[in-house]
């Protein structure tokens, strides 16, 4: 019997199934176990079977390979490990297998490790080759992160270094990055006609002395004729007084006035943002971006609202896109005015996302006068005294912290 294609009816794939089992075949239980059973199943089938299906592959399932099927065709693939070789070797003979001519998804999360991870060759690899529809390339521990630390302006060198990614751009069509310090992304030329997705995510893009990044100077120059999405956080430089940074990456949960048992303690709150001139770091970059066919812009976690939001009124945004998403920032009912007085730039918007912002609910209601859909919701409010001394025992309310830091340690 013929194996159907990937997108054949559920039907045709369960009488395939039931075909390959009555003749003794341990696949045809596979297929089965994927369209309904329970993720514990398919994992015991796998250890029992696996080999059979996929080969010295399966001895990596669980351990640095994961895998999400389609029937019997890999859909999604997640390589997770800390050196260089293990990753190159697991790509190559991923890409090489039959199962994975239909792959969707190649997600490559190299570390966590305290070492660099060269993943320059790999990279140059892939872009020699037909990659799948989504490439993502992900720092693990940056990944996990929401804090970068240095004692100097510049941060230490990123732990995984992904090389020249001007040979990714001819074929990719949706690519996101994930680094610690965006400034350190050698993204070449951008000549990308088919990318129709763009994901850039980092703890570390403007400076304190504010000038434009190689990063954004290659996405003002990009080309770029199919993009619909685009998302990048717009991290900013802050000074706290700290001097410690033996451990540059701080986990998601960290204790925001104790950052751990080495005798630096400091309540980040009392931080300050740097002065930003968004026009300088990105201006020219987000002028080249609306240009494209975009649907989704995704700016976040800035501190800097308002020279954000005049950025977008001065680039304007295209009459194709749907959704902006300005979320993880410090937007609060001090920026509302804004949004009733730029109502028009947004007339074509159907959503406007803030989550994890300093919106009220009450200004939540006037965002959907402008906007069809908001998506919301509140971070946790941050209080400080009034600056009134015979006060000092009341509270008012400041805008939150973005989610994602880098900061600058002061002696």
């Amino acid at each position: 019997m013929k194996t159907p294609g990937p997108d054949a009816p559920d039907a045709e794939w369960l009488v395939y199934a039931d075909a390959l089992q009555q003749r003794g075949d341990p696949i045809g239980e596979f297929i089965a176990l994927v369209h309904s059973a329970a993720p514990a199943k398919r994992a015991a089938w796998f250890e029992q079977h696996g080999a059979s299906l996929i080969g010295d592959l399966a001895a990596s399932v669980g351990k640095t390979l994961t895998l999400e099927w389609r029937w019997s065709f890999i859909e999604q693939a997640t390589i997770t490990a800390t050196d260089a070789d293990t990753i190159a070797a697991l790509v190559t003979a991923l890409l090489a297998h039959p199962l994975a001519d239909r792959l969707h998804t190649l997600r490559i999360c190299a570390g966590p490790a305290d070492q660099l991870i060269d993943l320059s060759a790999t990279v140059t690899a892939l872009g020699n080759d037909v990659l799948p529809p989504r490439l993502e390339l992900i720092d693990e521990r940056a990944n996990r992160s929401t804090l970068l630390t240095s004692r100097d302006f510049e941060p230490r060198p990123n732990l995984v270094e992904f090389g020249e990614l001007t040979p990714l751009w001819r074929t990719a069509r949706a690519l996101k990055l994930v680094v610690a310090d965006v400034r350190q992304l050698a993204l070449g030329v951008i000549d990308a006609p088919s990318l129709e997705s763009l994901t850039i995510h980092g703890l570390r893009l403007a400076t304190s002395y504010n000038e434009e990044s190689d990063v954004c100077a290659m996405l003002s120059n990009a080309t770029l004729p199919r993009l619909r999405h685009f998302d990048m956080r717009l991290n900013e430089a802050w000074t706290v007084n700290y001097v410690s940074d033996s451990s540059a990456y701080h986990s998601h949960g960290f204790a925001e006035d104790e950052f751990d048992s080495s005798g630096y303690v400091d309540e980040f709150d009392s931080a300050t943002p740097d002065d930003v001139n968004w026009d300088t770091e990105f201006g020219n970059a987000l002028r080249s971006l609306v240009k494209s066919p975009l649907e989704r812009l995704s700016l976040t976690n800035f501190a800097s609202t308002s020279a954000v939001l005049e950025l977008i009124a001065t680039t304007g945004l295209p009459p194709s896109l749907r959704e902006l998403d300005l979320s993880q920032s410090s937007l609060s009912t001090r920026d509302l005015a804004w949004f009733t007085s730029h109502a028009p730039l947004l007339t074509n918007l159907r959503k406007l996302t803030v989550l994890e912002t300093g919106f009220s609910d009450d200004d939540v209601k006037t965002l959907r006068t402008i906007v069809p859909e908001v998506e919301f919701s509140r971070a946790k409010p941050r209080l400080r005294p009034f600056d009134n001394e015979e006060e000092d025992h009341e509270m008012e309310e400041e805008p939150p912290l973005p989610k994602y830091r880098y900061t600058v340690g002061m002696e």
